[in-house]
């Protein structure tokens, strides 16, 4: 509550709250489907907005995750609707692969490019950040994939 006194804070917070997802481009390289795994669920803990529907994660090396909050669905329902989207995405890039090997067209003037959201963090929140890390960081290290 206390951060949406402050404008630059409610903005930003509006930004994600009206966002439909999220989208993290990650510096990771996972080496297989289990490190993948790993992180696109919690990672550190630090990087992920978990109340959104889903976070869409492109890995530095090209793999890609998925972290969605299931509450409102039951989770395999978005496990599918991205399977499909990657199957499809697979057969578009097999039918026309010049399409994807060609230099970028400029962005049409509607869309908006990304910008980084603003953040002011004081000393007080700063310690409140910090402590929430850690018990985040705590219990991601306590997850086991089975």
């Amino acid at each position: 509550v206390k951060m949406m006194q402050d404008p630059t804070h409610a903005a930003s917070l509006k930004v994600v709250e009206e966002a439909l997802f999220c989208l993290k481009l990650d510096p990771e390289s996972p080496a297989d489907k289990e490190a993948t795994a790993r992180l696109s669920l919690c990672g550190d803990g630090r990087d992920k907005w978990y109340d959104k529907s889903f976070t869409a994660i492109v890995y530095e090396n090209g793999r890609v995750g998925l972290n969605a909050e299931h509450s409102p669905i039951d989770a395999m329902t978005i496990v599918s609707m991205f399977q499909q989207a990657i199957d499809s995405i697979g057969e578009t890039v097999r039918g026309a692969r010049e399409l994807f090997l060609a230099p970028p067209k400029p962005l049409h003037p509607n869309v908006v490019p990304p910008k980084k959201l603003a953040w002011k963090v004081d000393g007080a929140l700063s310690r409140t950040l910090e402590l929430a890390s850690a018990d985040i960081s705590e219990l991601a290290a306590s997850i086991h994939l089975v």
